[in-house]
């Protein structure tokens, strides 16, 4: 099938480093294994990247930089729409694929003008979003956008029930949404994990963006507390972004800076070295009253099979099981995490125990490709 897929956000340049980014990547990736032709549609594109493949056709309509954001998102429709019905892009999709960003609509209407069917997926509620964490512009344009995609849509593709539950809620068919949690490249997880460390540090991993929900406090305060009761522990903090600088600063008031390595961004393909460093991660989410996430991490965490403890929170409980695949704690708490934590240091058995079964549900079921089978089912000729 012939499928082209839109990405019309301009913070998720097609190369970039950041989780949106691989998300596109590894989903197209996906499709393109299953036997699916793919032409990607993005705003931005970034630096290839070194040895890795490019396996579908890539377009880049330029949006206007010089504009504000809401009205440069706005005017790229127009841009969008042309370069979908080009004449030198060859052969009309036999279905257009969108990630949902706030101002662009060009895919649903140029489905619709030739009677094509149109997925959109969406990975967060991105008005509430927006609105509670940056800045929001034209604030009821981005309502009317919302509501027409998700109504107008043949299929709305969701990370989380969470998410499917706000999309319904904002004009979604219930009966066309279908929950499709994200996934891992299994590929760089196939060689089997060596035994972790056991060395003189006992190394707490956490892989992430450092985004203010991604609970930096309580990651801080976990520290403190282990460190306190043992000064061998050490976090290791894999990846960067807005929270760095505060996470920073915590740790030196705290006089933990010498228990912390703030490794930074990496490389897509040195995550799984990475995490074999770590002799457990962690994705200590604080208590949030909308969760809505499908955390990458954890699935990163699986595949490389990484002792895990996780918050017990939104879709995390139904990918995790306490005691079978992980150790469960209450959101927020840093006591909590801080026990979980040591009694996988002292119950190693249990903590290999853990990470193996994770480790097998990585690769039973959230491999990209299940992912992209789970979101397209039907539009092969199969029921829809």
């Amino acid at each position: 099938m012939r499928v082209t897929y839109i990405n019309a956000d301009a913070g998720i340049p097609l190369f970039g480093g950041k989780g949106a980014a691989v998300h596109v990547r590894d989903f197209s990736r996906a499709l393109t294994e299953l036997g699916h032709s793919v032409r990607i549609l993005t705003t931005r594109c970034g630096e290839p990247l070194a040895d890795w493949p490019v396996p579908f056709e890539v377009i880049a309509p330029a949006p206007d930089a010089a504009l504000a954001a809401e009205e440069r998102g706005l005017r790229l429709n127009r841009s969008t729409f042309a370069a979908l019905s080009a004449p030198g892009v060859g052969a009309l999709p036999e279905l257009v694929y969108e990630r949902y960003s706030l101002w662009s609509y060009a895919g649903l209407r140029f489905a619709r003008r030739h009677g094509l069917p149109f997925v959109l997926e969406v990975n967060s509620p991105l008005v509430v979003e927006q609105s509670r964490y940056r800045q929001l512009g034209r604030h009821q344009t981005a309502r009317r956008i919302e509501r027409y995609l998700f109504s107008g849509a043949t299929r709305v593709v969701v990370v989380s029930a969470e998410v499917g539950e706000y999309v319904c809620q904002h004009g979604g068919d219930p009966s066309r949404v279908v929950v499709a949690a994200n996934g891992v490249d299994l590929a760089l997880y196939d060689q089997t994990p060596g035994q972790r460390s056991g060395g003189e540090r006992y190394t707490v991993g956490f892989l992430g963006s450092l985004k203010p929900w991604h609970g930096v406090d309580v990651l801080v305060d976990t520290l403190d507390t282990l460190v306190r009761r043992d000064a061998r522990y050490h976090l290791r903090v894999i990846g960067d972004g807005p929270e760095r600088g505060r996470l920073e600063a915590a740790l030196s008031a705290r006089s933990l800076s010498a228990h912390a390595t703030l490794v930074g961004q990496v490389a897509r393909e040195d995550v799984p070295r990475e995490l074999a460093a770590v002799d457990c991660a962690v994705a200590p989410y604080p208590r949030l009253d909308d969760f809505y996430f499908s955390p990458l991490k954890v699935f990163e965490y699986m595949a490389a099979g990484c002792p895990i403890v996780a918050s017990r929170i939104g879709q995390i409980e139904s990918v995790l099981e306490d005691q079978q695949t992980a150790l469960l704690v209450e959101p927020g708490d840093p006591h909590a995490l801080a026990n979980a934590i040591e009694a996988l240091q002292r119950e190693p058995e249990v903590a290999t125990r853990l990470a193996g079964a994770a480790r097998r549900r990585a690769f039973e079921r959230h491999g990209w490709v299940h992912t992209a089978s789970v979101s397209l089912a039907g539009f092969d000729g199969g029921p829809r």
